[in-house]
């Protein structure tokens, strides 16, 4: 309302930005004065048009007494989004000394006056003379628009004239055969290699030498003189450009570029000159090139365009060393360039020129200087060498550190503070807060006056507690909850001071029957002994739920402990007679992927209480994870179960957080609509109540340090006798370092639990009874298989340890270091993946919307909110699927900072553990060692072992867990019969590196376009969620984009690619939102960053070669061909694509795919009803990356080939086989044609009208 007012108030007083200006011109000339500029002399020439077409520049008479360097003035007229109003934003920009910047923003002044005028009631008389003066300051402003546009057009029209009048005279002078210039710079020949000409004019004598644009478009002409001159600011130099060129980007080039060997960059014409002899005397070749960039600043500006157009290009920087002025504390601009250029630019080269053996007294600044007094000889060895190459060391912060000893005494404050942020953004666990500031002290003690040190602590306290806030933001809940002037009326919050369960907090949460009750208290608080179990116990039909199956085993035995009479047992879902004991005792623990079952329908459909507990976890393991067979049906049978239980709902998490909160709204509406239709209208609305403890591990110590330190520490404690436990979420490192304890501590008994090990007896009594097993080893290691379920309470272990790669969420790490509940110290050894994902649930939404745009969804953009909505179908699966994969992703990019920063918002002492390199470096050899052992380990077992048969395959699949040689076996299946080769070392090496996904994209590259789509429509027909859709049409096409704008023939996998070809192959992949649908939904070429849209496209197109199984080479032309300003040229090895060709060949006359109909098996379960869902098995597998068909998938698809069905009634067909029992039953000898012809006969008909 209030941005409505003001709005009303602003177009009745102004109306337009010109008017806001003029009304504001004193304001606008006092900060104008602050840089020295006078206003009134330069604001009839704005035009108020953005960027530099409106660029106006203060020079001489338009600046105030006192300033000498000219001011860059961008003003524009600006629209603030909230409030729609108009105004002036002006910037103004020293382009000397240090640079400073001013800027004047209208809005700011507008809110002022409007605070001042509002609420004083105006008279007729003064309501028309504040038209009167509106409509005179419009009209004013207008004419002023008109003449300052007028006049820059004007400007504009005698600069181009110049320009063109200066390039006409620049071609009719002379060649310039000798210079004095080039003499006393000892780079006379250099007038062979360039096209400098000769002239005179009042200044003196001149060589002339014409600059141009990367597309080699003329720009003007930079004359050097055979003596200073003076410019219009008083300023000796002996260099003049053209005026009214636009010198951003204008340049020299000596030599050819294109068909260089070496491209170097460099400043001045001088040391271009230099560089370009010194070569060609070294190597005695023409193959180099010099661009010469003019000055520091533009020679960024040249860099950058020529890598925009040529990304492939690699260059070499001779930068200049101004190490003399940096002394003086007027920084070393040289080396700062070279700084922003590598930071940019990871693949080109910088040189500082080393002036050792140049006496001080000669001040020597650059690579002529060098040359001068030393030498082409020395120019040209310390360009071929190591000795002056400069290089960027260490991470972000080091860098930033590094660069202040090279900045301007002035700015130095201003690059501390960048610095100050760089290095929080590096953060823990490599710099504490405290690290941070100190380390920045010391690296500008030599100008520590000019460090405010009381404004850098500040700095980093305030980014320290943003990211400590951030990294809790999904574990937690934020003010709309917390807070009651934000909280909506359906929400209570209540927090206890306690991190324990108390019966406080149980009565309170008996208190609230018939709403929805979420409870955030810690690990360990005994939210299962103290709150869900009296629950459970108490309410006749009552059901208990984790996300894993691993939980269920120790909360059974913990809620059915010391039951009093009276009360009917729990049962365990997995019991061998469930059927029988549920109808006797109504009362269920169970794992959520099997709520769907038919078997726990009546009891589920009619629950007094439900308790779920890690209900965050719940929902991020249904919606995200990729353990689940039916997400979507589990996620809706949730939605139905808190819906529809009659008293007691109750989620425990201690993370629990808003989406949790978001998802109890969604099925608060559909329950308080359930109960309306039950009762009536008049019933009351149901409520959502937020129960909070305290979360206090102040009595715990972290100790944190990398992953190789950690591997090597707790080798050492398990050397030393200590009994060690260690949490690895990384099964690869766990086994790395399990093998290595195991064969040079032989008398240490130890144990690895990952889920491949879990079938195992030992694993799996250890799992069953973690306190009665653990005395029994010397160390024990686990992986994310345990997370929680596994509570270890002995005190058996003294030695503590979690090693984390990222590959759990940071709230997922906390769970697996604390399954000891004695312990008070841990040592944690982090690592980072390099890789990044999406964090944006609204990209992957753009992303969702645009694959989907031939299925019609009905896209509505709400302006107000800013939001995507699809109204076409129900979503909400898909919403929260995307946005709790985005919090992941989010929470484990920046996995080790987002760690600590949730151990510290906990409470936990964190404390940093002194290691060597030393250290570090025996831990890596020793995990190399390990990982060495352990594939050769893998690759004896896959040689060793029998292939099964297809019977004995359908056998392995059906089973939970499997064994290490059981998966081998059916590796070695998958081998033989999917990627069509015999088993050998070659094969597995291939198998190993994932070739069964390379083997699918490359089916898809080759697939036909109507099968790709045919594909698609039958996930729409089976419905499939948009989320989970596989795209096939998109993808396909993408890759045949990417693949005929490069240049290669997608059939045969023959031609070349130029690098601008690849760039446009690239590009055209993520231009616009496409790039959405390539972060989110293509299987190949990783991630883009979706603002900076930085990416190396060659290392881009590698990884999409690679995906496909191929090898992208790279070749060198003799000389430049015609279509490409380079000699490089990329092919395909003919040699992977012959075999990954061979191996599609075969798998088509076998009639294998990677997109059958055992991909849609998995898909129709979503819209079953849920008693066609029996199999324990299936619904509870640890891992179901892929759903797994019955013996009737074969059958089926051979009826299907037979009988002509059209793929978008195959799942139809499916879904009627399993109503009628066939799926269930073995598949008979005969007669499957004729059951499946009546089931898609019954079906067709249904679809036909009906006669009359």
């Amino acid at each position: 309302m209030q941005s409505n007012n003001f709005l009303k108030w602003y177009n009745d007083n102004f109306s337009r930005g010109e008017v806001v200006a003029s009304h504001l011109d004193i304001e606008i000339s006092n900060t104008a004065a602050e840089i020295g500029v006078d206003w009134s002399a330069v604001s009839s020439r704005v035009s108020w048009r953005k960027g530099k077409e409106g660029k106006v520049n203060a020079t001489g008479s338009q600046l105030l007494k006192g300033f000498k360097n000219s001011v860059g003035i961008y003003a524009s007229l600006e629209t603030c989004r909230k409030t729609g109003v108009e105004y002036p934003l002006i910037t103004f920009k020293n382009k000397g000394g240090a640079g400073d910047t001013v800027v004047f923003s209208g809005l700011s002044f507008l809110w002022d006056l409007y605070k001042e005028q509002i609420g004083k009631p105006l008279s007729p008389a003064e309501i028309t003379q504040r038209e009167n003066e509106k409509r005179a300051k419009a009209e004013n402003a207008e004419r002023k628009q008109q003449a300052a546009l007028l006049i820059q057009q004007q400007e504009n029209k005698r600069r181009a004239a110049n320009v063109s009048k200066e390039l006409v005279e620049h071609n009719q002078l002379p060649r310039a055969v000798s210079f004095v210039y080039t003499d006393k710079k000892k780079i006379a020949p250099i007038l062979n290699h360039v096209d400098a000409r000769q002239g005179q004019d009042k200044h003196g004598h001149f060589i002339s030498l014409q600059l141009h644009d990367t597309l080699n478009r003329p720009r003007g002409l930079q004359r050097i003189y055979d003596k200073n001159i003076t410019k219009p600011d008083g300023k000796q130099t002996n260099k003049e450009f053209t005026w009214g060129m636009n010198k951003d980007g204008a340049h020299l080039v000596i030599g050819d570029i294109a068909n260089a060997d070496r491209v170097f960059v460099v400043e001045g014409f001088a040391t271009g000159a230099t560089v370009f002899l010194a070569m060609l005397a070294n190597n005695k070749t023409d193959k180099v090139a010099v661009i010469v960039a003019l000055d520091s600043r533009n020679m960024i500006k040249v860099v950058d365009q020529y890598k925009k157009e040529q990304p492939h290009l690699v260059l070499h920087y001779a930068l200049d060393n101004d190490q003399h002025k940096c002394k003086q504390g007027k920084g070393n601009a040289g080396v700062l360039v070279g700084i922003n250029l590598l930071a940019k630019h990871k693949d080109d080269r910088a040189f500082l020129p080393n002036f050792e053996l140049v006496d001080n007294v000669f001040q020597a600044t650059d690579w002529n200087d060098l040359h001068e007094y030393r030498g082409l000889k020395e120019v040209a060895k310390q360009l071929n060498g190591n000795k002056s190459r400069f290089k960027l060391a260490g991470d972000l912060f080091e860098r930033a550190l590094n660069k202040l000893q090279y900045v301007n005494n002035t700015e130095l404050m201003k690059e501390a503070l960048v610095a100050a942020n760089v290095g929080m953004q590096v953060g823990l666990p490599k710099y504490r807060p405290s690290d941070v500031v100190k380390l920045i002290r010391t690296h500008t003690a030599h100008a520590k006056d000019r460090i405010n040190v009381k404004q850098l602590n500040e700095k980093v306290t305030k980014i320290f507690k943003a990211k400590v806030h951030a990294a809790q933001e999904f574990r937690s809940f934020s003010k709309r909850i917390t807070s009651a002037k934000f909280r909506p009326e359906h929400i209570t919050y209540k927090r206890f001071n306690t991190s324990v369960i108390t019966s406080e907090m149980l009565n309170y949460v008996k208190s609230k029957a018939g709403d929805i009750v979420i409870v955030r208290a810690p690990m360990g608080s005994g939210k299962t002994q103290n709150l869900i179990k009296p629950v459970m116990w108490e309410n006749e039909r009552s059901a208990f739920f984790a996300h894993r199956v691993s939980l269920i085993g120790g909360a059974w035995d913990a809620l059915s402990k010391n039951m009093p009479g009276g009360y009917a047992p729990i049962t365990h879902y997995q019991d061998p007679n469930v059927k029988d004991m549920l109808p006797g005792s109504n009362k269920l623990a169970c794992c959520i992927n099997s709520a769907i079952k038919g078997t726990f329908a009546p009891l589920l459909n009619n629950l007094h209480a439900l308790c779920i507990d890690e209900a965050a976890q719940t929902l991020r393991h249904t919606t995200a994870g990729s353990a689940v067979a039916y997400p979507v049906a589990v996620f809706n049978k949730i939605l139905q179960m808190v819906s529809t239980t009659r008293d007691h709902i109750v989620l425990a998490d201690a993370d629990a957080n808003d989406t949790l909160v978001e998802f109890c709204e969604l099925a608060l509406k559909r329950r308080n609509a359930y109960l309306k239709e039950l009762y009536g209208e008049d019933h009351p609305d149901c409520k959502i109540h937020v129960v909070d403890a305290v979360t206090d591990c102040s009595n715990t110590k972290i100790y944190y340090t990398n992953a190789d330190t950690a591997f090597v520490r707790a080798e050492k404690d398990v050397a030393n006798g200590f009994k060690v436990l260690i949490a690895n979420d990384s099964a690869k490192d766990g086994e790395k370092l399990y093998t290595h304890l195991q064969n040079n501590y032989p008398d240490k008994k130890g144990l690895f639990i990952d889920a491949d090990s879990k079938p195992e007896k030992n694993i799996q009594a250890f799992t069953d009874d973690p306190n009665g097993e653990s005395i029994k080893y010397d160390y024990v290691i686990y992986s994310p298989a345990i997370s929680s379920g596994v509570s270890i309470e002995n005190g058996h272990f003294n030695r503590h340890y979690g090693i984390f790669c990222g590959t759990v969420a940071p709230s997922d790490a906390i769970q697996m270091i604390r399954r000891d509940r004695k312990a008070t110290e841990f040592i944690l050894g982090l690592s980072t993946l390099n890789s990044s994902r999406e964090e944006s649930a609204m990209n992957m939404w753009l992303g969702m919307v645009l694959a989907n745009e031939h299925s019609q969804l009905d896209v509505n953009i709400n302006k107000e909110t800013s939001k995507i909505e699809l109204t076409t179908e129900d979503l909400e699966f898909d919403r929260f699927r995307l946005e709790l994969i985005a919090q992941e992703n989010k929470a484990k990019n920046d996995f080790a900072n987002n760690l600590l920063c949730i151990l510290f918002a906990d409470g936990y002492k964190l404390h940093q553990l002194e290691a060597t390199e030393l250290e570090q470096e025996i831990g890596k050899s020793k995990k190399e060692a390990s990982r060495e052992l352990l594939k050769e380990i893998d690759m004896q077992r896959h040689l060793e072992n029998t292939t099964p048969s297809d019977t004995e395959r359908a056998q392995l699949n059906e089973r939970n867990n499997l064994s290490k040689d059981e998966k081998a076996q059916l590796n070695r299946w998958a081998i033989e019969n999917q990627l069509m080769m015999d088993v050998d070392q070659e094969s597995v090496e291939f198998f190993n590196k994932g070739a069964l996904r390379k083997v699918k994209l490359f089916e898809l590259l080759q697939m036909n376009a109507d099968d790709a789509k045919r594909i698609d429509n039958a996930e729409l027909s089976a419905e499939v969620h948009p989320s989970t859709r596989l795209y096939l049409a998109k993808q396909r096409q993408a890759l045949r984009d990417f693949f005929e704008i490069a240049g290669f023939d997608s059939k045969t996998g023959k031609g070349s690619a130029t690098p601008e070809n690849l760039v446009k192959a690239m590009n055209h992949l993520i231009e616009g939102d496409n790039i959405h649908v390539f972060n989110s939904f293509y299987k190949f070429g990783g991630h883009v960053d979706t603002f900076s849209r930085r990416m190396n496209p060659l290392s881009k197109a590698k990884a999409i070669m690679q995906a496909l199984g191929l090898t992208l080479n790279k070749t060198q032309l003799a000389s430049v061909k015609e279509g490409s300003a380079s000699r490089l040229r990329y092919s395909i090895e003919q040699a992977d694509w012959a075999l990954m060709a061979d191996i599609q060949h075969k798998r088509l006359a076998k009639k294998v795919s990677g997109y059958s109909l055992e991909h849609l098996e998995g898909i129709t379960i979503q819209a079953m009803p849920d008693n066609y869902i029996d199999n324990t098995d299936t619904v509870d597998a640890p891992q179901t990356p892929k759903i797994k068909a019955s013996s009737w998938i074969g059958a089926f698809k051979q009826a299907a080939e037979n009988l002509k069905i059209p793929l978008e009634f195959a799942p139809k067909v499916m879904v009627k086989l399993r109503e009628e029992g066939h799926m269930n039953q073995a598949t008979p000898p005969e007669g499957v044609q004729s059951v499946i012809s009546r089931i898609y006969n019954g079906l067709v008909g249904q679809f036909r009208p009906q006669r009359t």
